[in-house]
């Protein structure tokens, strides 16, 4: 791999983490940042398969996000500003091609104690469909 190929590959891994700025980038500790993307991505698959399991099993899905890291990455991914924001986008992306959409909701104990994300799936509407046109379609019928 050349020199410039390699730093390609760096300076987009920082991009994906939301490391930005010159000594920033050049202070990152890449076997961390790729240890940390790793991390994510192992956690939206095993979160992916949850899901997919209880709608296999006959369940309404639910899921709930419990550890502060993840609430808060979740929250930030929501909004489209998570660090590794592409593996948040190819997880919801999957579940579109599914002809699912994944929600979020905060949940709470109640008495200030204990709060969680709730994450679950609802079945995408129907698109409508729209056909070629004629002429008839576009026009009204001639005389």
């Amino acid at each position: 791999m050349k020199l410039g190929e390699k730093l390609k590959q760096t300076i987009t891994e920082l991009e994906q983490a939301k490391i930005a700025g010159l000594n920033a980038q050049a202070a990152a500790d890449m076997e961390k940042v790729r240890r940390e993307r790793a991390d994510t991505k192992d956690w939206l698959e095993n979160m992916k398969e949850k899901i997919v399991s209880q709608i296999e099993a006959g369940k309404v899905p639910l899921v709930k996000v419990e550890n502060f890291d993840r609430k808060k990455w979740v929250r930030k991914a929501v909004k489209g500003k998570a660090a590794n924001q592409d593996l948040w986008n190819d997880f919801n992306q999957y579940f579109k091609s599914e002809g699912l959409s994944i929600t979020y909701s905060e949940g709470h104990c109640g008495m200030g104690m204990k709060d969680w994300i709730n994450m679950t799936a609802t079945v995408l509407p129907e698109r409508p469909r729209l056909g070629g046109f004629t002429d008839k379609d576009r026009f009204g019928t001639r005389k």
